[in-house]
């Protein structure tokens, strides 16, 4: 299935269009002819050979059939369908370059809405088995900026535990500063090409290293997704995307941990996103299942994260289990001293069915060592159910020296003084009545924290509580801004025009600073008056 098809006057108005914008800007079109992994003048025009000819704008050589000379933002097509295997690594990307696999003999985009999995049809494969410890294709500094990577397998190379065997390399490719995104999409990393067996390809499906800016994975943010720019990332052995002291980062629309279809695992051996040092950056509607740790995990030194609209251990339509072994979202600075986390935005993800042997397996904010600062993870619309241990468990750090985090709810403390551990250890709700009728349901309650300040207070229902007692939460009843009074208390009604409702209704409290509580009492949709004041004897 061909990719694309442009009208022949399209074509021309495209091309005068470009020419009236900047007469000095020109690009090639290099065609990769051959499978073989040569460099010489020997009428073959290679991929080594073709990257070689981007960057340098020369010719390979003399002969016909060798690679055109590039000229400026040079486009790499082939006419050949197959399995490239380089003896060794190929050269760094320099200069922009787009590499298109989506133009070989055979090959389609994916054309299914996201919730049904990806048929994409890649017919060019890099299989890195002969090339020893080296990245499938490493894009190196600045200059590099605004490439795009697309409609190619990368698989199979040696297991190390570094960037150096990534499927794609992204290494200090600033392109903030030019105005230009490099952009990898449509591509299948770490499994064959059926997108349904695991073929690893070393430690990362994709590394954004140190100092990378304007760096899109998937579809841009905003608008309706591209079906098309879909990465299916799984089967590595270790994390499916690692993001390294980077920024202005999208990763978005990208199924990271499963088989295509996004029904079953294909386990990244670590995190599904791995994000150290991320900052200013969107993550946003991807399906991150079937990870052998955390689905999305937020270490050291992050700032200015949204991460939005997830499926976080379920299938591609949210219906469906495929768990992350390690829990769903982990946002903690593991063993860093003196690192901060601060203005996290976890909003309306799906966290669900998530698996941990010595953890909550919903969403976690950790501290973890004294010297750290874990404040402002906002945790708003979140759907978080049937995961182990609490849904959201704010972990304090032990007093002892191991630093280990305590898992399980963290009672309220009054007029929430408990400042310094996880988002401040920010109190929960505590609902004192939930009545359920045929048209509306009333949910009353009270909340004592800091005197005089503003809270987002969301009501969910949820189809059980945990084993604590406390919530998970199925579906976001009601969100509503209110301030606490002198004292720091707070005492309100919430009238939900929905009639027949079932189950159980639990809240949680968002503070603009400190960020958001763990889930209140889960309490059955009823009449009984569960606790009177839930403050006039505040457990200390």
């Amino acid at each position: 299935m061909p990719r694309r098809t442009i009208d022949p006057r399209a074509s021309i108005l495209l091309a005068l269009a470009a020419l009236a914008v900047n007469l000095s800007v020109h690009a090639a079109t290099i065609t990769v002819n051959s499978l073989a992994d040569t460099d010489a003048d020997d009428g073959d025009c290679t991929l080594r050979e073709a990257i070689t000819a981007a960057n340098t704008d020369a010719a390979s050589g003399l002969i016909a059939g060798e690679c055109a000379a590039g000229s400026g933002d040079d486009v790499i097509a082939f006419s050949e369908a197959g399995t490239i295997q380089p003896g060794s690594a190929l050269p760094p990307i320099t200069t922009p370059i787009h590499i298109d696999g989506y133009t070989a003999p055979g090959a389609g985009v994916n054309d299914l809405p996201f919730t049904a999995g990806n048929n994409a049809v890649l017919t060019v494969e890099l299989d890195g088995a002969l090339a020893g410890n080296v990245p499938g294709l490493h894009l190196e500094g600045s200059g590099a900026a605004g490439s795009i990577i697309e409609g190619l397998m990368i698989n199979s190379s040696a297991n190390a535990q570094c960037c150096a065997t990534s499927g794609i390399y992204v290494d200090e490719v600033d392109g903030s500063s030019a105005g230009r995104e490099t952009v990898i999409r449509g591509n299948y990393i770490g499994t064959d090409k059926t997108g349904m067996l695991p073929r690893p390809k070393g430690s990362r499906g994709i590394y954004l290293d140190f100092g990378s800016t304007s760096v899109r994975v998937g579809s841009p943010s905003g608008g309706a997704l591209d079906e098309s720019a879909v990465n299916l990332i799984s089967g590595g052995d270790y994390a499916g995307i690692t993001a390294n002291n980077v920024s202005d980062v999208v990763i978005r629309g990208n199924m990271i941990g499963t088989d295509a279809a996004g029904e079953a695992a294909l386990t990244n051996g670590a995190q599904g996103l791995s994000l150290d040092g991320l900052t200013d950056s969107r993550i946003e509607d991807n399906l991150v299942s079937g990870n052998n740790f955390a689905g999305i995990s937020v270490m050291a030194d992050s700032a200015g994260l949204v991460i939005r609209g997830n499926n976080v251990g379920t299938t591609a339509d949210g219906s469906g289990a495929i768990p992350n072994k390690g829990g769903g979202i982990y946002v903690a600075p593991g063993a860093a001293q003196g690192a901060t986390i601060q203005d996290i935005l976890i909003e309306e993800n799906r966290v669900a069915h998530n698996l941990c042997a010595d953890c909550s397996g919903g969403i976690v904010v950790a501290e973890y060592r004294n010297s750290n600062t874990v404040v402002g993870v906002r945790l708003l619309g979140n759907y978080v159910y049937g995961n182990a241990g609490v849904e959201i468990d704010l972990a304090e750090s032990s007093s002892d020296t191991s630093y280990s985090p305590i898992w399980g709810v963290t009672e309220n403390d009054l007029d929430d003084a408990d400042s310094g551990q996880a988002n401040n250890l920010q109190n929960f709700p505590v609902i004192t009545q939930a009545v359920a009728g045929p048209l509306s349901a009333s949910v009353n309650y009270s909340f004592n924290s800091e005197p005089n300040s503003t809270y987002t207070l969301q009501l969910f229902r949820a189809d059980a509580c945990d084993d604590s007692g406390h919530g998970g939460a199925n579906e976001l009843l009601d969100s509503d801004d209110r301030m606490t009074d002198g004292a720091g208390d707070l005492h309100g009604q919430t009238v939900v025009n929905l009639g027949n409702l079932t189950g159980f209704v639990t809240m949680t409290a968002t503070h603009s600073v400190n960020g958001t509580s763990e889930f209140s009492e889960c309490v059955a949709l009823g009449g009984e008056t569960i606790f009177e004041d839930s403050f006039e004897s505040p457990v200390l």
